[in-house]
């Protein structure tokens, strides 16, 4: 088939040529009238009338498929006897293009592939309608880097061999299921494929290799290589997830594709715990910390790189950031390319505040990583810890576009809507993070927060309540509501909360305060006086409660 730039294609002029496959030839349009740029897949056949009939149904069906992991379906037509399909643009490629054949991915890159082809295959297969052509070659790559499922239903087609080259039916029977080869293809037959895809990705390779023949018979009744026996550190559950999926009864895999991919995220995080910065439930006043000593820069022998990452791990989690700074630097010695590494000794950083160094570590992870969820998640923490607010917005709002359902992401992007006094925005994302989580204690103490902001104090005690009823050990919590009942002028409920807060943490700053505060409103201007003193003894900048200390003693000598 000739070169078709130049050319027009229904309300489209082909500007370039994208590529070529067994049976379509992929081209950049754009829109007459609008201007506006689209792909443009013509298919390698002349239809015939009954033909023609089979591809206008195939191209409705998928047409009406709405979700944004799957490549929408803006037109189609037939110029002459060649059908075409009119495609939004992916400008960056497939990801075979992205991960050539042989290429091995990270565990945690493939979870965020898998997660977003499932979603777009559940949908699918929720429309009664199969894939039937999984492989890396048909996943594109979006303008956000989101994944984006193509050639839906063109299976159909292009299984016949009228329209196939044999490379391309070779390099499709590849990832096909045994039941698929014999006729019957089913929704689990895309899991089979995408257990495929994964297994390629894990290792490699392919799990059966040859002709088309060859892989016909190895596809029905061989079993696949154990993946071990590729990558000898593999974690035992991962590779039984995988082994699931290709399991060649259709039956015992997993119920549906979303289930392989939650068993698959399940397997990785079990095997490597993600060490996530969470945003704490309430900052605490703590006093400043000078700055890290000059780090070491000569490794010690004899010791891998998994070990010095375990021991920073150990010393994070145990509160002693400086040390965890020590062993992630040997890491990066023995493996300067480590992303989480980078990611984690942010962390670190970040708990130290030394911010800066924490925002570049995280910039470092994210460059050697451009999925790592956890990156971006931690560097928009470290934005708001910044006061850059919205810079915070926009690596949650990227966290979020890659994954949907991280359920802090959204209580972080509301605290930095909060503190650009946007309450309303706030108040959504707080929504969004408890119709995902209802017990998400933050959450409502947050959403109780913003609702104080809005003098709704009524609706702030029922949320500041559900927090306390998740987690009664919750102090700010209890200072939060101690302000909501003061603001209503229930001064003693507020001053029983204020006594919970001190009585779980004797060292609160804030709680004297506020309970020095509603003692004042009571005119009890002695106890006010002692709580002032307290607090400010605690944290010295709380310079606000100075005036309010010395309107205290003014009002106590005036009523002597």
């Amino acid at each position: 088939m000739g070169d078709r730039v130049g050319e027009q294609l229904g309300n489209y002029r082909v500007t370039a040529k994208l590529g070529e496959g067994g049976f379509a030839e992929v081209y950049l349009g754009e829109h007459i009238h609008l201007g506006t740029q689209a792909a443009l897949k013509v298919l390698h056949t002349q239809l015939t009338a009954e033909d023609g009939d089979a591809f206008r149904v195939e191209a409705r069906t998928i047409a009406r498929l709405l979700h944004p992991h799957i490549v929408r379906i803006l037109d189609f037509g037939v110029e002459g006897k060649l059908p075409f399909l009119v495609m939004d643009y992916a400008p960056n490629g497939t990801l075979r293009q992205r991960h050539p054949r042989g290429t091995r991915l990270p565990l945690d890159l493939i979870v965020s592939y898998v997660k977003q082809v499932a979603d777009a295959l559940q949908y699918a297969h929720h429309e009664k309608l199969i894939h039937r052509d999984i492989k890396p070659e048909n996943m594109l790559v979006g303008r956000r880097n989101d994944i984006l499922l193509s050639d839906f239903g063109i299976a159909l087609v292009a299984q016949s061999s009228r329209y196939q080259s044999t490379q391309d039916v070779v390099g499709t029977v590849a990832y096909m299921s045994p039941e698929q080869i014999q006729g019957k293809p089913r929704p689990a037959s895309d899991q089979y494929s995408l257990g495929i895809v994964v297994y390629e990705w894990l290792c490699g390779d392919r799990p059966f290799q040859g002709s088309f023949i060859e892989l016909c018979t190895q596809q029905v009744v061989a079993p696949p290589p154990p993946l071990r026996e590729k990558m000898a550190k593999i974690p035992h559950d991962v590779e039984q997830v995988v082994m699931t999926a290709l399991a060649k009864d259709s039956h015992k895999r997993f119920l549906n594709i979303q289930d392989f991919a939650r068993a698959l995220e399940q397997a990785t995080q079990a095997a490597y715990p993600p060490t996530v910065l969470m945003k704490p439930t309430k900052p605490t006043f703590v006093p400043t910390i000078t700055s890290t000593p000059p780090l070491k820069t000569t490794s010690v022998p004899h010791k891998p790189s998994k070990l010095w990452l375990e021991e920073g791990n150990a010393h994070s989690d145990a509160g002693r950031y400086k040390e965890a700074l020590l062993a992630y630097n040997e890491v990066l010695i023995l493996s300067p390319q480590d992303a989480i590494t980078y990611n984690n000794r942010g962390l670190a950083y970040n708990a130290l505040e030394e911010y800066e160094k924490a925002i570049a570590d995280f910039d470092r992870a994210i460059d050697l990583n451009s999925w790592f969820v956890a990156a971006y998640y931690n560097r928009g923490l470290t934005y708001n810890d910044l006061m850059e607010y919205e810079k915070a917005i926009a690596d949650f709002n990227y966290v979020l576009s890659l994954d949907p359902n991280v359920t802090p992401a959204y209580c972080s992007r509301g605290d930095a809507y909060f503190e650009l006094e946007n309450y309303h925005q706030a108040i959504s994302d707080y929504n969004r993070a408890l119709s995902l989580d209802p017990e998400y204690t933050e959450a409502y103490a947050c959403r109780g927060n913003t609702y104080c902001k809005l003098s709704d104090f009524r609706r702030a005690i029922q949320d500041f309540d559900r927090a306390i009823e998740f987690d009664p050990e919750y102090v700010w919590a209890y200072v939060d509501r101690g302000i909501a009942y003061r603001n209503l002028k229930k001064y003693q409920r507020a001053i029983a909360d204020y006594d919970r807060a001190i009585e779980l943490d004797t060292e609160d700053a804030t709680a004297y305060g506020e309970r020095g505060l509603a003692y004042y409103d009571l005119k009890e201007y002695s106890q006010a006086i002692q709580d002032f003193d307290h607090a400010l003894s605690l944290d010295p900048t709380i310079t606000w409660l100075e005036s309010e200390r010395e309107e205290a003693y003014l009002a106590l000598k005036n009523n002597r």
